[in-house]
């Protein structure tokens, strides 16, 4: 909650929109409002992956840092290997700038390389 006051992190919680139930979570990291540029960050259960949520929910992100953030620039990391979340970004309109080596630390410790996806606000 600090983190969102302080307007460091803005963190939503997905939800199905018939039975309520926790689906997932997205949001805002390593904001620059100076530019202003957001890193779009999302996780969703494996239940629901494949059915359109996360494509839904990270349009919704970028509806929102376009209307409400100014958003002059928004990114979207994501491990090469992992054609999912690439596929979001790539479904909401963000390019692949390059891959960044060592950029990410994976869910074993190692570090991992990171595809990097922007999308610029003209």
């Amino acid at each position: 909650m600090k983190k969102w006051a302080s307007r460091e992190m803005l963190d939503f919680q997905w939800c199905n929109k018939v039975t309520g139930e926790l689906i997932g979570k997205g949001g805002f990291h390593h904001i620059d409002w100076a530019i202003p540029k957001f890193e779009i960050g999302y996780w969703l259960s494996a239940a629901h992956i494949g059915q359109g949520y996360c494509t839904e929910a990270v349009q919704g992100l970028v509806d929102f840092a376009k209307s409400e953030l100014n958003a002059a620039r928004l990114e979207i990391r994501s491990q090469p290997s992992n054609t999912a979340s690439r596929a979001v970004a790539e479904r909401a309109g963000f390019i692949l700038e390059g891959i960044n080596r060592h950029a990410l630390v994976g869910v074993d410790g190692s570090l991992v390389d990171a595809c990097m996806y922007a999308l610029v606000v003209k």
